[in-house]
């Protein structure tokens, strides 16, 4: 069975690890960054709201971030409850 998606939206750590990896238009890759790279910046989530908002179907791998860490914790403050009134959970 053939895959398919619109978008695959990568942050943080990951996008750090696999940046040097070419990748199709469909995989978002943050523009920016806070501190030391392991958390998307402002610029970025305002791409990946965008794109949120016209998905039909969101898959959520966990949290972008390292809970533990407060500096680390800006996308998550945006992501849970953005994605919670999307869904009207």
């Amino acid at each position: 069975m053939k895959k398919k998606y619109d978008n695959v939206l990568v942050g943080g750590k990951i996008a750090n690890e696999i940046k040097r990896i070419p990748f199709g238009e469909k995989v978002m890759l943050p523009s920016d960054f806070i501190d030391d790279r392991l958390d998307i910046g402002p610029e970025t989530l305002e791409r990946f709201k965008n794109i949120l908002n016209s998905a039909a179907t969101i898959v959520w791998n966990g949290p972008k971030v390292n809970l533990k860490m407060k500096k680390y914790s800006g996308a998550m403050k945006f992501s849970a409850p953005f994605l919670q009134a999307l869904l009207q959970l």
